[in-house]
C-alpha cells in the first residue's frame, strides 16, 4: 500500500475506527437498542528495542478452524469480545441484504421486538454495542458498557447479527474510467491486489493504513488517509454508495445527494452500506521521502514540508526535541519501482526479534493463524525515532519508490 500513508501517530501509539452498523426503524426499536454498531478499535504500535538484535522466526501453529465464529457468536479482533446472537445470516449480495432485514422488519411490524447489527467477525471493537446483545468479554481490557434489561412484561426481542463477510467481491470494473464497484465488506488487503489486477491505482491519501478494515467501516466511521486540502478518506474517492435502510429498501446514493453525509461517517444509523462505487486512477508509482528534524520551529518546518507534499505522517517525540516526517507523493513518470519494498502497511514481522513472543502467543494462545498485519500499522522502533515507513527485502529504508497499491 506505497501510496496509503494514514495513522497520525503521537509518540507511541495510533488509532482508528471502524464500523458496519443497521438500524431498524425508530417504532419497531427501543431508544437504548437504536445504537449505531461502531466498532472503535484501539491498536497499540509496540516500541521494538534496538535494530540490531537478531530475527528471529515464530513457528506458525495449527489453528482452529475458526477462532473468530461460532454457531451463535462472532468474535473481535484481539478477542476483546464475543458477540452473540439468534441469528446470523451471511448474505452474498444487496439484494440478500435488502431481504433479511425487510424480513425482519415484517416482524418487528408484527410485535416481535429485533435487534439487528451488520458487522463480521474479526471485527474491530472494544466497545460492546458492537453486538446484538450485551455481549461476553473476553479480555480486561475491553470497555465494559452496560445496557439497562429488558422488561419483563415485554416480549424479549429477535437478536440478528448480518456478517458482511461474503460482501467482499468485485462486482464490476470500468477500465476506460478507471472505476471499480466492490462490496462493502471487501477488506484493504483484498481491494488493493484486486485493484492492481484491474491494471488500476487507489488514489493516493484516500485510504487508511490498517489492513483488516473494511471499505463499508471505513466509510461508516470517516476513517482517513493523510492529506493537507486534498483526497484524504475514502469519501474523496466515492462515486456511488449503494444501501440497504431499515425497511430493506436499496438506495443508491452520490456525493451531491444530502443524505450521503449520513453515510460518510454517520457511524450507520441510515442503513447498511453494501456496495461502493470508487474512483480509481491509472497505475501510478509512489514516493517516500523521510525527514527528520528538530522541533524548536515544527510547524514552520511541517509548512515547509507541506509544500512538497500534502500527504505526511508525524512521529514527534517531545522529550528528544525531535521529529519524522514521512511524505508521500506522486512519483515522477517514468521513475523506477525498487524491487521487493513493503510500504506503508508493515515491514515484516518476523524481522523483528522482540515481536516473537507476541507471534507465539498470538499462533498458540488464541489458536489463531491469521497474518498480524490484518491488525496492526507500520511496526515502530526504537521509541519511534528509529521507525521507517518501508522495507525493501526486510531491511528498513527512508527513501524508496514503490507501486502505490504495494
Amino acid at each position: 500500500m506505497g501510496g496509503q500513508l494514514s495513522c497520525s501517530v503521537p509518540v507511541y501509539f495510533s488509532f482508528s475506527t471502524e464500523l458496519l452498523s443497521s438500524f431498524i426503524p425508530r417504532h419497531s426499536m427501543r431508544p437504548t437498542q437504536q445504537l449505531p454498531t461502531l466498532l472503535a478499535v484501539l491498536v497499540l504500535m509496540a516500541a521494538i528495542t534496538a535494530s540490531g538484535a537478531t530475527p528471529q522466526q515464530s513457528p506458525k501453529k495449527t489453528a482452529k478452524a475458526d477462532v473468530y465464529k461460532t454457531p451463535h457468536s462472532y468474535i473481535a479482533a484481539y478477542h476483546y469480545l464475543q458477540c452473540t446472537a439468534d441469528s446470523m445470516p451471511v448474505p452474498t449480495s444487496t439484494k440478500e441484504v435488502a431481504a433479511i432485514v425487510g424480513q425482519y422488519y415484517a416482524k418487528a411490524q408484527a410485535g416481535q421486538p429485533v435487534t439487528l447489527r451488520v458487522s463480521r467477525p474479526k471485527f474491530h471493537s472494544t466497545a460492546t454495542f458492537v453486538c446484538p446483545v450485551a455481549p461476553t468479554t473476553l479480555r480486561s481490557a475491553a470497555v465494559a458498557q452496560e445496557r439497562a434489561p429488558w422488561p419483563r412484561a415485554e416480549k424479549a426481542p429477535l437478536e440478528v447479527a448480518i456478517l458482511q463477510s461474503k460482501l467482499n467481491k468485485v462486482l464490476a470494473v470500468d477500465k476506460q474510467q478507471y472505476t471499480m464497484r466492490v462490496g462493502a465488506g471487501m477488506r484493504l488487503t483484498e481491494l488493493l491486489p484486486a485493484a492492481t489486477k484491474a491494471g488500476m491505482s487507489a488514489q493516493i491519501g484516500s485510504l487508511p493504513a490498517y489492513q483488516g478494515l473494511t471499505l463499508g467501516g471505513i466509510l461508516s466511521t470517516s476513517a482517513h488517509g493523510s492529506g493537507d486540502r486534498t483526497t484524504s478518506s475514502l469519501a474523496d474517492a466515492l462515486l456511488e454508495v449503494t444501501w440497504v435502510d431499515g425497511r430493506g429498501r436499496v438506495h443508491v446514493s452520490r456525493p451531491k445527494d444530502p443524505e450521503f453525509k449520513a453515510l460518510y461517517g454517520g457511524v450507520g444509523v441510515l442503513g447498511v452500506v453494501t456496495e461502493l462505487l470508487l474512483q480509481m486512477t491509472p497505475p501510478t508509482n509512489t514516493q517516500l521521502i523521510t525527514v527528520v528534524k528538530k522541533d524548536k520551529n515544527m510547524m514552520d518546518e511541517i509548512n515547509r514540508l507541506l509544500k512538497i507534499s500534502p500527504h505526511i505522517l508525524i512521529h514527534w517525540r517531545p522529550d528528544a526535541g525531535i521529529f519524522k516526517a514521512f511524505l508521500i507523493k506522486q512519483a515522477p513518470k517514468g521513475a523506477r519501482a525498487t524491487p521487493g519494498v513493503d510500504m506503508t502497511v508493515l515491514p515484516p514481522i518476523d524481522d523483528q526479534a522482540t515481536m516473537a513472543a507476541i507471534t507465539d502467543m498470538w499462533h498458540t494462545t488464541q489458536g489463531d493463524d491469521s497474518e498480524m498485519s490484518d491488525f496492526l500499522c507500520p511496526q515502530l522502533s526504537d521509541g519511534s525515532l528509529q521507525a521507517t515507513w518501508a522495507s525493501v527485502k526486510r531491511k528498513r529504508v527512508a527513501n524508496v519508490t514503490a507501486p502505490t497499491n504495494q
